[in-house]
């Protein structure tokens, strides 16, 4: 039996007024979690029902019905629509309780809201329906002798143990539920950050939390120190982090600014698209799209610091607006991906100094439509490499000349979908998977290892894709 001790009047006289005229009502969700298993304060009070919205607006006259959903918000301070500081608004939040009729969901086509919502019948069909384990509580509220009160918490799907455990795990097969909301994944992790869980099984785990250094972070890149790169796009810098043997992550260590800017307007200030660590020799190149520049830099290891080399930076091709790179398996070139004038460019290191050896384009000849290069990958054997085309919608293919690094055009391959943002190699070589992000979905290719060619296999749907890895 839940202690009713622990729950404010306000939400037990609105449980009551439902018990009272016929209805069933129970505390659902976050609320039942943080009440009486976590010992803190709820954000919100959520009620269910078997009460269509109609009948709860006759039962709460000052009360709001506005959606399509079955959610009723009831307001429980009269002066509710009066709020003058933000405090105020924040304490008459609190005293909001929403009330839904138990409900159940169909497909989700956009992946990301139900197709339609149906009201249910029970409560064990409403709770089927919630993101986690440690959401799908629901306690009924009870009448005895003429007081409120609460009955057994019920706990369909193991929630109590997975948060004795600390463990995130989803209602259902994970897949099938995360693939329907793409939002479910990012409450996930939020909910793992906040509360410091695990999430269990087919998706992360949680270990900790740093900060990156810079503004919008948007690659990351770990060697087998266990050093760490963040690549901070909008800040224009890089942040250094190290992890520990548990897999968790330091504070941030060091922020290395780059200054500068480019010729276009995607260039007007320091833009660090991707850090990288040599395989040679452990130094670091930060690719720069707005700078227009590679930079380089040594590891003080003593200091924990990031210290640029002698040589800098290396200019690229004006407005070429460099991506991402990619190492050849011998650890002698490197290929540049820019993303703004649709190239790559071999670079080379002679005697310590890096330089631009040759550049060839991702695109077919006269091609004049806007596309931008996305991602650039190289076959373990070294004889390949490609590279993804948004707007042309394409993975051009390049036969490498093993003697001086300079790529052979061998053709393009169409995605079968639109901005692929990502692409990746299996393991073995044998696949290339693209990331349509604009089309979702994710194509399989079976890659020729004599021609470098590709062959479509097949596809899924997948929301907004845009890394894979392997």
């Amino acid at each position: 039996m839940a202690q009713a001790t622990k729950i404010p009047e306000f939400v037990l006289h609105t449980g009551k007024t439902l018990v009272d005229n016929g209805f069933e009502a129970y505390l659902v969700g976050g609320c039942v979690r943080d009440v009486f298993f976590l010992n803190r304060e709820p954000e919100d009070w959520d009620l269910a029902t078997n009460a269509t919205p109609e009948q709860m607006m006759q039962l709460f006259p000052n009360s709001v019905y506005e959606n399509t959903f079955g959610t009723v918000i009831v307001k429980t301070i009269q002066d509710a629509d009066t709020v003058e500081t933000q405090e105020m608004g924040r304490r008459l939040h609190k005293h909001n309780i929403e009330i839904t009729t138990f409900r159940t969901e169909s497909a989700y086509s956009d992946k990301r809201h139900p197709d339609s919502i149906q009201f249910a019948k029970t409560i064990q069909e409403d709770v089927s329906r919630r993101d986690f384990t440690f959401d799908a509580f629901a306690v009924p509220f009870v009448m005895k002798k003429n007081e409120v009160g609460l009955g057994d918490i019920l706990d369909l799907f193991g929630g109590i143990a997975d948060v004795k455990k600390k463990i995130i795990r989803a209602v259902g097969k994970p897949d099938e539920r995360f693939s329907e909301d793409a939002l479910r994944l990012v409450r996930a992790v939020r909910f793992a950050t906040e509360l410091g869980f695990a999430i269990e099984k087919d998706t992360l785990i949680y270990k900790s939390t740093s900060k990156s250094g810079g503004e919008n972070p948007c690659f990351v890149a770990v060697n087998h120190k266990n050093q760490v790169l963040v690549a901070n796009y909008s800040g224009g810098n890089v942040g250094f982090l190290a992890l520990n043997a548990d897999g968790e992550l330091s504070d941030l260590l060091f922020v290395q600014q780059h200054f500068g800017k480019g010729t276009t307007s995607r260039q007007e200030a320091p833009h660090a698209h991707s850090a990288w660590f040599h395989p040679k020799t452990n130094d670091v190149i930060s690719v720069d799209l707005g700078t227009n520049q590679l930079w380089f830099s040594k590891i003080d290891a003593r200091n924990k610091e990031l210290v640029f080399t002698n040589q800098k930076t290396l200019n690229m091709a004006e407005a070429a607006g460099p991506r991402h790179l990619v190492f050849h398996p011998n650890k002698n070139w490197m290929y540049v991906l820019n993303e703004l004038n649709n190239t790559i460019s071999l670079v080379t290191n002679n005697n310590g100094n890096y330089s631009i050896k040759t550049t060839v384009s991702t695109l077919p000849k006269g091609y004049e439509k806007y596309t931008k290069a996305a991602d650039i990958r190289v076959s373990n054997d070294g004889k390949f490499l490609y590279a993804s085309n948004r707007g042309h919608n394409s993975i051009a293919i390049f036969k490498v000349n093993l003697q001086n690094g300079d790529l052979v055009l061998v053709g393009f391959e169409p995605v079968k979908g639109a901005n692929p943002r990502n692409f990746s190699l299996t393991l073995d070589d044998k696949f290339l998977l693209v990331a349509n992000q604009d089309s979702n979905n994710i194509v399989s290719f079976k890659r020729d290892v004599e021609t470098g060619k590709l062959s479509f296999v097949n596809e899924i749907q997948a929301p907004n894709p845009v890394c894979i890895l392997f």
